[in-house]
This record gives structure tokens, C-alpha cells and sequence, in this order.
């Protein structure tokens, strides 16, 4: 579920700082899901995104996490890997996705837009903390998934993010 996915993000992107070891989340938007959903009705739809999610377990690691955000995203979670790493991963579901077109035609050709976040972005880079006037204490952050991970998301294109903020490294592009 959604909250077990956003405490291992939380601790995984604390591991990260904590061990100066690079860690790197993937956010993955289906492309056209909303035609699918409309075209082919809300069944197919939810069948579309269980075999999207299918395709993602089959290509991680036993050590990354994949969950659904909501709606049409997900989120894949990649310990103790760089950015460059991270677009292995990406290339390797190209044949996952490639093999869902050729099983199921009737969703037409699968594509996934998808942005790239490392944490921590330079050596020596701390855990971003918010500042609690009440109490005078510093705490790490705790945000949502995705600002756990990335201190924002914001839109590059219609389907492809990208992150922006302190801690870092950022790539975004298409997949099809």
C-alpha cells in the first residue's frame, strides 16, 4: 500500500545519507491510460495497470521496491544505485514492455514516461531537515513519497517528471 511504500522510502533515502551510498527512485507514469481507460472501460483499464506492474516486479532486483503511487504511477525504489544505474533498469523493462504489446494488442504499444532521482546527489550532502519552532529541534524531513525522496516533482511534459531540489540528480525521458 501506499503508506508502506512511503516509510521505505523514507528509510531507504535515510540509508542513503546516512552511508553517503547512492539510492535511486524511479516515477513511472503509464502513457495513454487515460485512452485505455476510456476506449476499453475501467476493467481493462485496472488490467492494464496490474500487467504494467507485473512487468516492473519481473525486473527488479530482490532488493527494490515497486508500488503504485495512485492512478497511473508508480514508484520504484533502487538501493545502492546511481542515476546511470538506474537507466539499466529502464532499459531493461523496454523488453517487458515490448512483450506486453506482443501479448496484449488490444492496449495497443506500451510506453511509460518515467523521471530519475539520486540521493544524495554530491558526497558530503546531509539529510535535508525541517526546522520545529515548538520544540527547537531539528527532525528529518517527512514529506510525502515523492518529496521524501525528491524535495519536489514537477512536470517536464504532459507525462514525463523530473525532480528538482536540493539532494537531487535528475534525468527524465520517455520509454516505449
Amino acid at each position: 500500500n501506499r503508506r508502506a511504500l512511503e516509510e521505505r522510502l523514507e528509510a531507504e533515502i535515510s540509508r542513503s545519507y546516512r552511508h553517503q551510498i547512492k539510492t535511486s527512485v524511479v516515477r513511472i507514469d503509464v502513457d495513454r491510460f487515460k485512452l485505455i481507460n476510456d476506449a476499453l472501460g475501467h476493467a481493462a483499464g485496472d488490467r492494464y495497470l496490474a500487467l504494467v506492474g507485473q512487468v516492473l516486479t519481473k525486473h527488479v532486483r530482490t532488493l527494490d521496491v515497486v508500488g503504485r503511487l495512485g492512478g497511473d504511477e508508480f514508484l520504484v525504489i533502487l538501493p545502492m544505485t546511481s542515476a546511470s544505474e538506474a537507466l539499466v533498469f529502464i532499459n531493461r523493462l523496454q523488453s517487458g514492455l515490448q512483450d506486453l504489446t506482443s501479448k496484449h494488442p488490444e492496449f495497443g504499444v506500451a510506453t511509460l514516461s518515467f523521471g530519475i532521482a539520486e540521493a544524495p546527489a554530491a558526497l558530503g550532502a546531509s539529510l535535508p531537515t525541517n526546522h520545529d519552532s515548538s520544540s527547537g529541534s531539528r527532525s528529518p524531513r517527512r514529506d510525502t513519497a515523492a518529496g521524501a525522496a525528491v524535495p519536489r516533482w514537477t512536470t517536464a511534459t504532459p507525462v514525463a517528471h523530473h525532480a528538482a531540489g536540493r539532494g537531487a540528480a535528475v534525468t527524465s525521458a520517455s520509454l516505449s
